[in-house]
This record gives structure tokens, sequence and C-alpha cells, in this order.
């Protein structure tokens, strides 16, 4: 094709899309240009009816809240339901066809939506929704009634282009995430049970452990915010097709009762149960004890939550304030023993207060200790012989004692590395008095395997000897006592 083709072509076109808009689209009238298409008000909207070809919805509004009515009886989700009314309210008119003329011309002798809002006793307000128009990004419409033919925008359609399964709530666990008292996860691979305790969450099983709080929360917001991606079943036949015969894992959760002390209290929620069964293409199929409907639902969202009691165990190695530390005590095998002091001016060496002492590194050290937490559970004891030696924790790369102003002790602990599977190295650190030691990030061990090299700017610390421990002056911001009290690390 040549370019004189091309260029008789484009003029053809541009003479047809003239001749579509001026000549067979009906003369049009202008005055209500901008005029809202239905007048509603959305708040007192009581009953929809969104019909398609081949499908239809029905909603109501009971005690404030949408319900489905058709085709299935359930929860309607509130903000798809409200955006479907927002549609039409928000819908102006564009343009008003004088001539319509046979409606199938327009797509509304069939029309590809219906929508039926209703106001309480009030006769119910319909409008047809037809074909797009064949110029601009407009849809014909027809209020029930009227003969004329108007034009809207073409967003209208697509925002009542809903499915059933679009306008149903696809919350699948509804409670008080305040009023759980116990959690149950069970599975072919284990299991582990929490209880709410004064306040604070614990694992009861398969031992008992302080638990992390956050993680207890997260999994609880995240079966709270659990949505369906499907509904696969509305009666749960057939179970065994979806893994369900068999739940590969099942957690249970169970309510405190309401405090309240009038009499006849309300008893306790009823227990609620999340089965979990097998897994298709990413997404689990899963279902309750209080409705027979099978969802799926994104495997992701579920393996992020329910996991084993390592996840829920409190990995805190130690706590404490960091500006709380007066005295930093540090023994490494084979090292003199290290002690800083914290004074007026900024950290010292003990024994030595001309030692220009690295400010930022004893910082980044304190930083990293004061908020230690392991990500893993690298050994519970009693620890078998050579089990923390094994660890490289027996003897440790560090021991890294803190002192408060008054002398006590804030936290001790040890450190160290050890090679994992013959390969790569772990980072592990126990406090003293835990029977647990956990595996810690190797930035972390970084900041913390801190000795003389590090943390003082100068090498003239004498070979095979501790520095002394200052008496202490007054007015350097040292309390005498604690440091003639404090023991050196590692003893």
């Amino acid at each position: 094709m040549n370019l004189r083709s091309t260029f008789v072509l484009a003029l053809i076109f541009a003479a047809l899309a003239g001749y579509l808009y001026y000549v067979e689209l009906p003369r049009t009238a202008e005055e209500d240009a901008g005029d809202v298409l239905l007048d509603i008000d959305p708040d007192a909207v009581s009953r929809i009816e969104l019909e398609h070809p081949g499908r239809k919805v029905v909603l109501e509004r009971r005690d404030g809240a949408w319900q489905m009515i058709e085709p299935i009886a359930a929860p309607a989700d509130q903000r798809s339901v409200d955006n479907l009314i927002a549609a039409v309210d928000e819908a102006v008119v564009e343009r008003t066809l004088d001539e319509a003329g046979d409606l199938a011309s327009f797509g509304l002798d069939v029309p590809s939506a219906t929508i039926r809002l209703q106001s309480g006793e009030q006769s119910p307000r319909i409008l047809h929704i037809g074909k797009n128009a064949p110029v601009g990004a407009s849809v014909y419409v027809r209020r029930d009634g009227e003969k004329e033919v108007r034009l809207s925008g073409a967003a209208l359609a697509t925002r009542l282009d809903q499915q059933p399964a679009d306008l149903r709530d696809k919350t699948i666990l509804s409670f008080d995430k305040d009023a759980v008292s116990t959690v149950s996860i069970s599975g072919a691979d284990g299991g582990v049970s929490l209880a709410k305790q004064e306040g604070d969450w614990r694992i009861t099983a398969p031992g008992e452990w302080k638990a992390d709080q956050a993680a207890v929360e997260g999994l609880l917001s995240t079966l709270q915010s659990m949505r369906a991606v499907e509904f696969l079943s509305e009666d749960g036949a057939e179970p065994a097709r979806y893994g369900l015969d068999a739940p590969t894992r099942v957690l249970t959760l169970t309510f405190a009762p309401p405090q309240t002390k009038s009499e006849g209290a309300p008893l306790a929620e009823e227990p609620l149960e999340l089965r979990i069964g097998n897994d298709r293409e990413g997404k689990l199929h899963v279902q309750t004890n209080r409705q027979p409907t099978v969802y799926a639902v994104a495997a992701w969202a579920v393996d992020s939550a329910i996991k084993s009691a390592g996840h829920f165990r409190d990995k805190t190695i130690v706590s404490f304030t960091a500006e709380d530390a007066a005295r930093i005590e540090i023994a490494s095998p084979g090292e003199s023993a290290l002690a800083l002091v914290r004074t007026d001016l900024g950290w010292a060496l003990a024994g030595d207060p001309i030692a220009m002492v690295a400010q930022a590194a004893v910082a980044e050290l304190l930083g990293a200790a004061a908020e230690l937490h392991g990500f893993e559970v690298a050994a519970d004891g009693p620890f078998e012989p050579g089990e923390l030696a094994a660890l490289g924790l027996d003897p440790a790369r560090r021991s890294i004692r803190v002192l408060g102003r008054d002398g006590e002790q804030l936290a001790a602990l040890r450190i160290g590395p050890h090679a994992a599977d013959g390969a790569r190295t772990e980072y592990a650190a126990i406090a003293d008095g835990s029977s647990t030691a956990f595996l810690i990030p190797e930035d972390i061990y970084q900041r913390l395997d801190a000795g003389a090299e590090k943390l003082i700017e100068r090498d003239e610390i004498s070979e095979g000897a501790a520095p002394p421990v200052p008496d202490g002056e007054p007015g350097n911001g040292i309390d005498e006592n604690a440091l003639d009290d404090a023991a050196p690390a590692g003893e």
C-alpha cells in the first residue's frame, strides 16, 4: 500500500466518523448536559436489583448492613455495594438524543445492564444501560418510563459490570481480636498452642515459653484480614475434592466471656475453627465450622501467618536501655579483658583516661546489644556436653557484660560464630543464665564483635594484662561504688 492509498483511506475514515457523529446520531439537545442521571439519596437506598443477561443480584439493607438475597443469601461486601450506588449517583448526562428512534441501535432493546434502586416505600428508580457510543467515551442509557436516550460516561457501564462474587462479603473469619483467649494450630508437622495469661501471650505447647506478642497479634490480624479469592462450594459437598476430609492444618480460636457484672452475663463466643485443605495453583481450600462454604484463599496469606512454635517464641536475648549503661566489660579468649566507663565527656577506657575511645563504635555495640533479638532458636537446654561449643559459645568469641550507674547488671551475654552444615557460617548468642541459644543476623553479630582493635583508637594497651579499674574521680560522671564492686567480664 503506497502513501497515496493510505492518505485516501484516512480521509474516508475521517468522513465516516463525521457522518456517524453528525448525521447518523440524532440531533441533540444540550440544555440538560451535566445534570445528574438519577437523582437519588445514596444513604436512603434500601434495595438494589442489578441485572445482566443471564445473571441477577439482589441486595437489601438490613439493620444498617447490606445483605445479598439473590443468587444466594450471604453477607454483602459493604464497600462494593456503596461503590455500586456511587456509580449511579455520580453519573451525569452528557447529551440527550431528541430523536432516539429504534432502541436496538443503541443496545437498549436488550440492555447490557439494568439497575433498580429503591428507597423505602418509594417506587424504584430504574436505569437501563445500552452499548458504547461509536465516538467518545460514552454509553447509551435510558431512564425507565422515558423515551429519550441519553449519553453518559462509559465508566458507568464498567462500574455496574459486577458479578455476584464481586458484591459478596469475602471475609472468612469474623471475630473480635481482643476477645481471643487461646490459639491452637495442629497439623501433620506438629502444632502449637498459645494462651493469653494476664494480658500477655504465652506458648503452652509443645513447650512452655513466653510468646512473641507481635507475632501472635500479627497472626490474628492476618486471620481477620484474610479474604476469599473464590467461592468454590456453598454446601461443602465432596470434602475430599478440596482436601477437607483430612485437613493439612486446623486452626482453632477460643474466646473469653464478655466482661460484665450484670446477672445473666452472656456466655463466651463459640470456638472458631479454620480447616485448611489442599493447594491448587497457589490457592488453598479452606472452610470454617460456622458455615459449609468452601473458599479459595491465596496460599501465601495462610503460610505467612500459620507457622510452627519457633515462629511464635519470644526471641529476646537481652533488653535494656542504652542510656542506662555506665560500664561495658568485654572478654575474649587470648585477648586482654577490656572495660569501658561512661564519663561526662563520653566513653573512656578504664584505667587509662587519655586513651582515645572510638565513641561511634561503642555506641554501635551498645545499640546492637540493648534490644538484642534472635531470628531463630539455635538450641534449647539443658545443653549436652559440647552442644554450646558447637555453636561457638563455649568458649565464646566475645563475652559482654553491661552494668548500670549503680553497678547493677543490665545484661550479660556471649556471642560466637560456628560452621553450619559444613559450609555456611551462622552466628549465635546466649544470655547468661538462659537455657536457650538463638541465631542472630550477621550484621548484628559484626556490631557486637568489638574488641580493643575496634573500640580503642591507639595501640598502647599492654598485651596480656587487663586494664586496671579506675577509682573514679569526683565530677567525671562515674559512680565510684559501682566501679569498685563491678567484677571484670568473664568471672
